[in-house]
């Protein structure tokens, strides 16, 4: 990952770029395909002004996060500048993940018990048919027997 700083008018404290450098590689927990960062720090005033952080992100394949945000403090605005990228970040990898993979394996599971049922639906149907064909059988020979005798 490369990492860039750009202070405008300014340079940046030692303890500054390491602060924003560490807040960078935070970032690689939540997604691997960070290519680039860059902040760009900047103020109004030299005495008592605000304090701008501007972070831009590249990540892989071809998608960029960005943020920025002032405060009264450079480190301040370092550090909710980078949340508000995690919170992009979260957001962008969540997109990628398939979250129909689980309902499909329910639809699957409960097609494979359908189509259970439906097979012991027709053995019981087809069970019952014979069952009924034995006991007619039964009754006619009883019938036939029945007739015989009385002659």
């Amino acid at each position: 990952m490369i990492f860039i700083l750009t202070a405008r008018h300014f340079k940046a404290h030692d303890t500054l770029k390491q602060f924003a450098e560490e807040e960078a590689q935070k970032l690689t927990k939540y997604y691997e395909g960070i290519t680039r960062v860059e902040v760009i720090l900047s103020y109004d005033k030299p005495v008592g002004s605000i304090k701008t952080a501007e972070v831009i992100v590249h990540a892989k394949p071809n998608h960029n996060f960005m943020s920025k945000d002032s405060t009264d403090d450079f480190k301040l605005s370092i550090e909710t500048a980078f949340g508000k990228i995690s919170t992009q970040i979260k957001k962008y990898k969540d997109k990628l993940t398939d979250h129909h993979i689980a309902a499909k394996a329910v639809n699957n599971l409960e097609n494979n018990v359908n189509n259970h049922t439906d097979v012991l639906h027709t053995d019981i149907l087809h069970t019952d048919i014979q069952h009924t064909d034995i006991q007619r059988t039964e009754n006619t020979e009883h019938k036939s027997n029945r007739n015989t005798a009385g002659k």
